[in-house]
């Protein structure tokens, strides 16, 4: 019976020095949980056999069931947890970043392979990244790469010289797509 306790001892403390702590992290937690509260209306219910133990061990899944219902008649006026600063999460089921994908469908519909160079404002909410390419980049007919400058940006150029190359101001509304100037 020391494995739970020992499991508890070392994963509480591991979720507090978490710099970003989610409730989903307590979830190794969990059978440690259940397993303790089995052992605590067992030792219940031996302690006191007839007066006290079998109503609290029968009453345990009767306020599951009562929390539960709270739980989901409360949702619509509670605060929703699963948004972040970007307004979507993890377990976010919306569309996600379409001007993205309308980006890249236009430049697909041209013929050739393409070098989309994205250039983001000061402004610019980085929880919506426009940067990521397929696995095999190089065959990819579209490639996302980030704006870096007068500088870094010819090197960009040259290895993928037999490309369209186009800059993508993202924060204009909507995204301007345009001839990379050279």
């Amino acid at each position: 019976m020391t494995a739970p306790w020992i499991t508890a001892a070392f994963v509480i403390p591991a979720v507090m020095l978490n710099a970003f702590p989610a409730a989903h992290y307590l979830a190794p937690w969990t059978a440690v949980f259940y397993i303790l509260l089995m052992q605590s209306l067992r030792h219940i219910r031996c302690a006191f056999p007839r007066r006290l133990g079998l109503p609290i061990a029968a009453l345990v899944p009767v306020v599951a069931g009562a929390m539960f219902s709270i739980r989901l008649a409360a949702e619509p006026f509670g605060p929703q947890w699963n948004k972040t600063e970007s307004g979507v999460a993890w377990c976010d089921c919306s569309p996600g970043n379409t001007e993205r994908a309308a980006v890249k469908r236009q430049l697909t519909a041209l013929p050739g392979k393409h070098l989309a160079i994205v250039h983001y404002d000061d402004t610019h909410n980085f929880y919506i990244d426009w940067v990521y390419n397929e696995a095999d980049i190089d065959a990819a007919p579209v490639v996302w790469a980030h704006d870096l400058g007068p500088e870094r940006n010819p090197d960009l150029l040259r290895y993928y010289q037999d490309r369209s190359v186009w800059l993508i101001e993202v924060d204009r509304n909507p995204p301007r797509v345009s001839p990379y100037p050279r």
